[in-house]
């Protein structure tokens, strides 16, 4: 769909991924620069663990990555996923994608979602504030949110 965003006139897609696909997550992977230092999911996984997924997706802006998301069912936990493109940080790209994972939660009737964060991470922890994240618990290093979905019955 053409739309613009951030002042700019792209066409914006969401492609889910699934074992098909891979080489899209591959090529988002290899783009996303410095966010793997804050994204460390596939740092000790195969990009083959999305085969676990509830869903698995990507924002393309001019069919290229810009963003991720994920929702990975982790024992009685659902975790959320979520990064951005070094080169796209700041373009609302994030925003997206958590608005996205949040109506899909919310239509598959997903009661709550957990995900960690780095504490020095402010700009994504505003973001998953601003989206009715509440703080539940820390580490040294991390911070952990919790999402509860009011339209679960």
């Amino acid at each position: 769909m053409g739309i613009v965003h951030g002042g700019l006139d792209l066409n914006l897609d969401w492609v889910r991924i699934d074992r098909n696909k891979l080489d899209l997550l591959d090529r988002f992977l290899s783009l996303a620069g410095d966010s793997l230092s804050t994204f460390r999911y596939f740092r000790n996984r195969p990009t083959s663990a999305i085969e676990n997924h509830i869903v698995t997706v990507l924002l393309l802006a001019d069919d290229h990555p810009v963003a991720y998301g994920h929702l990975d069912p982790d024992d009685s936990k659902i975790w959320l996923g979520i990064a951005v493109v070094q080169s796209a940080k700041g373009l609302g790209y994030g925003k997206l994608m958590m608005n996205y994972l949040i109506r899909f939660a919310t239509e598959h009737k997903i009661e709550k979602l957990t995900l960690s964060v780095d504490k020095p991470n402010s700009t994504a922890i505003r973001l998953y504030i601003k989206n009715g994240f509440v703080k539940v618990g820390e580490t040294e290093k991390y911070e952990i949110y919790e999402w509860l979905n009011e339209n679960r019955g």
